[in-house]
C-alpha cells in the first residue's frame, strides 16, 4: 500500500512540476517532444484506430490521416511550426492521441506481458504542452473544426486520464467542457444537427481545414 501512495505522490508531484513549466515554440523543444514519424504510423495511430475511435468518434481517418502526414512533411522539411497553418493544432493532435494511447496501453490486462516502445516514450510533458498551444496563444478567439476537435481529444484525455478526479483538473476540465460546447456553438453545431440530421446541413468554405471533400 506504501508503494502504491508512493507512486501517486510522485506522479503528481511530476505533473504539477511540468504543468507550471513555461515553453518556447523553439525546434529543439518540438523536436524532442515529438514521437518519431515512424512509431506513429506504425504503433500509435493503428492502436488508436482499433481500441479507441471508437469511444471517441470525431474523426474522418482519412482526413486525419492526410492532416498528420502532412504535419510531418512540412515539420521535417522545414523545422518550424506555422501557427497561421494551423501545425500547432495538428502537433497537439499528435500529443494527445499518443498520450491516450500509452495510457490504453498501460491500463491493458496484457500491459505487463507485451513490451511496446511506446511504453518507454516520455509523454509527460504532453498535456502541458497541448494546453499552453490551446489555451497561451489565444487561438480560440475564431474557433476551426480542428481546434474543436483537439479540445474535444483533450476533454477525452482528461475524463479517462488519472489527474480528471483531481481538484484544479477536475475544474480545469469543466472549464474546458463548456469551452468545446461554446465552440460548437460558434460553428453552427448544436443538438438539433444531431437529432434532426435530415433538417440540417453545414456549409463548409472552400478553404476550411479539413478540406470539406
Amino acid at each position: 500500500l506504501q508503494l502504491i501512495h508512493k507512486s501517486l505522490f510522485d506522479k503528481f508531484g511530476s505533473y504539477r512540476k511540468y504543468d507550471a513549466l513555461k515553453y518556447d515554440d523553439d525546434e529543439s523543444f518540438v523536436a524532442q517532444n515529438l514521437p518519431s514519424r515512424i512509431l506513429f504510423f506504425n504503433e500509435i495511430l493503428p492502436h488508436f484506430v482499433a481500441h479507441v475511435f471508437s469511444l471517441i468518434p470525431i474523426f474522418d481517418m482519412r482526413i486525419l490521416t492526410y492532416e498528420i502526414n502532412s504535419f510531418y512533411d512540412t515539420w521535417e522539411g522545414r523545422g518550424k511550426l506555422s501557427i497561421k497553418d494551423f501545425d500547432h493544432v495538428v502537433y497537439s493532435m499528435v500529443l494527445l492521441i499518443t498520450k491516450i494511447c500509452q495510457l490504453s496501453m498501460n491500463l491493458s490486462k496484457l500491459s505487463a506481458k507485451i513490451q511496446f516502445p511506446l511504453r518507454d516514450l516520455n509523454t509527460s510533458k504532453y498535456v502541458s504542452i497541448v494546453n499552453h498551444f490551446l489555451f497561451k496563444m489565444k487561438s480560440l478567439r475564431k474557433c476551426t473544426l480542428l481546434q474543436l476537435q483537439c479540445l474535444i481529444l483533450l476533454r477525452f484525455y482528461y475524463w479517462c486520464g488519472p489527474e480528471d478526479g483531481d481538484g484544479a483538473e477536475h475544474q480545469h476540465s469543466r472549464i474546458l467542457l463548456g469551452t468545446v460546447i461554446a465552440s460548437c456553438k460558434e460553428m453552427g453545431i448544436n443538438w438539433n444537427a444531431l437529432l434532426s440530421p435530415d433538417d440540417y446541413f453545414f456549409e463548409l468554405h472552400e478553404q476550411s481545414r479539413p478540406d470539406p471533400s
